[in-house]
C-alpha cells in the first residue's frame, strides 16, 4: 500500500512499496512538481495579468505557458535531484542558473559592440528561454515568433527530462 508524505507544502508521492519501475518513479516525481509549479505559475498570471499586458484575448496561450514552464521546472529539479551529491549540485546548478545569467544580462551589452557571437548568449541563456513566451505574447508577435518560443522552451523542457530519465535508469539499486 503506497504511504504519502506531506512535506513543505507540497505532497509528495512514495511509490516504495508499489513494484514500479525507476523510470515511471521518475515520471511521477516529475509529474508532482510540475504540477505544483503549474498551480503556483497560473495563480501568478492570472492575478498579476503581467502588469495588464492585453492577455484577456491570449487565455489559452497563457495556460500553454504555464504547463510547458511547470514541466520544464519539474523536469529539471527532478533532473538535478537525480546525482549522488545533490547539495553541492543543486547548489552549483543555482548560482549558474540565477547568478550568472543575471550577470550575463548585464555583461551582455558590452560584449554585443565586439562580438557577434555575444547575440547568442543574450538570446539563449536560461533566463530568457522561460521569459521570451512571454515577451513574445506582450509584444503580440507574429504566430510563428510564438510558436518559435514555445517550441525552444519545449524542447530544453524535454532534453532535461529524457537526461534525468537516463540518470534515473543508469543507477544501480
Amino acid at each position: 500500500m503506497p504511504s504519502y508524505k506531506k512535506t513543505d507544502s507540497a505532497f509528495k508521492i512514495r511509490l516504495a512499496s508499489l513494484p514500479l519501475k525507476r523510470g515511471s518513479l521518475f515520471t511521477f516525481k516529475v509529474a508532482a512538481q510540475s504540477v505544483n509549479v503549474f498551480v503556483i505559475t497560473l495563480i501568478y498570471l492570472l492575478f498579476f495579468r503581467i502588469l495588464n499586458i492585453a492577455f484577456t484575448q491570449n487565455i489559452f496561450l497563457i495556460l500553454f505557458y504555464a504547463l510547458i514552464v511547470s514541466f520544464f521546472c519539474g523536469s529539471l529539479a527532478e533532473c538535478l535531484d537525480c546525482f549522488r551529491n545533490k547539495d553541492a549540485v543543486i547548489g552549483s546548478a543555482s548560482i549558474l542558473f540565477f547568478g550568472g545569467f543575471i550577470i550575463m544580462d548585464i555583461i551582455t551589452p558590452v560584449l554585443k559592440e565586439r562580438y557577434k557571437s555575444a547575440y547568442i548568449l543574450a538570446e539563449y541563456n536560461l533566463v530568457n528561454i522561460i521569459i521570451l513566451p512571454l515577451k513574445t505574447l506582450a509584444l503580440k508577435s507574429s504566430a510563428f515568433e510564438i510558436a518559435k518560443s514555445f517550441l525552444f522552451l519545449f524542447v530544453m523542457s524535454f532534453v532535461f527530462y529524457i537526461c534525468g530519465l537516463c540518470i534515473t535508469e543508469s543507477k544501480k539499486r
